[in-house]
């Protein structure tokens, strides 16, 4: 099996989620890192990226964002409610289903990153 997610992060999050030591219970195979050939990706192989696990008992301050995609459209859907009022952004990503609800989430972040 291979992952995209380097090794000390892998093995944390092997060791600290239930769902995933479920998931891997019986795997009996070797487990690898290593990064799709999409050419988006491949800038990951020429910088350190580091993404300390984050997370929180309890609900943190911030908006509630929606995010979903169709590769079958290519639609990036991000939606959010503002006040009493439904806020919509749309992208668009000719590519897999991942990299269409990708494209969401990445959408997600630059809205709302402060």
């Amino acid at each position: 099996m291979a992952t995209p997610v380097p090794r000390e992060d892998f093995d944390w999050r092997l060791t600290n989620s239930v769902p995933l030591q479920s998931a891997l219970e019986n795997f009996t195979g070797q487990i690898s890192y290593h990064l799709p050939s999409h050419k988006l990706l491949q800038v990951a192989k020429s910088m350190q990226i580091s993404l300390p696990p984050k997370h929180s008992q309890e609900p943190v301050q911030g908006p509630i964002v929606f995010t979903d995609g169709s590769g079958k459209t290519g639609k990036a859907i991000v939606t959010w409610k503002d006040g009493s009022e439904w806020k919509v952004l749309e992208g668009c990503e000719d590519e897999s289903d991942q990299l269409v609800e990708l494209r969401a989430a990445v959408m997600a972040f630059q809205k709302f990153s402060q």
